[in-house]
């Protein structure tokens, strides 16, 4: 139904959606599916019209929960680099329905390390104070980077989604 909401109100912004299928969802008569929707044309952070961004989440999660969720990630993406913006939001109806996903443009290491560090994610314990002290990656690569987002601020599991060309990808590989 909600999927359903979202598709008849589409936003003009939305270029696309994305949808995942998580494999417990499988027997299910209706599964739930992850849902995305690409918000990459809109100019956030900087200046943006709030009602683009959240509207849409409140078809998904309901008004209440994009209420109490509205905070947590006006912090988020207020802290993201202004030259950076998002590629897509979304949530996982299938997994929790408490949290948003947010994912980046692609951005720098070092962009996203000082993202991450001011959204107080990286401390100065391992493995976080070596990701702060050294590349996580061997060569130069931009890299979208995707966190949840909960009432709480951002939980430990944070996403690097990297693309490899060929000739990154054995230096990659020796690094790992």
């Amino acid at each position: 139904q909600k999927v359903l909401a979202f598709c008849r109100h589409w936003p003009s912004f939305a270029t696309d959606i994305w949808l995942e299928m998580d494999q417990s969802e499988h027997h299910k008569p209706l599964p739930l599916p992850c849902f995305f929707f690409d918000v990459s044309t809109l100019k956030v952070p900087g200046d943006f019209d709030h009602s683009q961004f959240f509207s849409p989440l409140a078809q998904l999660l309901g008004n209440e929960m994009t209420a109490r969720l509205q905070p947590a990630l006006l912090h988020t993406i207020h802290a993201l680099p202004p030259s950076i913006g998002f590629y897509q939001i979304g949530v996982m109806l299938a997994r929790h329905q408490d949290r948003v996903r947010l994912f980046t443009l692609p951005m720098k290491q070092q962009e996203a390390f000082e993202w991450l560090d001011q959204l107080k994610w990286l401390t100065d314990s391992p493995p976080h104070k070596k990701q702060k002290d050294h590349a996580l990656f061997p060569v130069t690569l931009d890299c979208m980077v995707d966190v949840d987002v909960t009432q709480e601020g951002t939980p430990q599991k944070v996403g690097f989604n990297i693309g490899l060309t060929e000739a990154q990808l054995s230096p990659f590989m020796d690094h790992l």
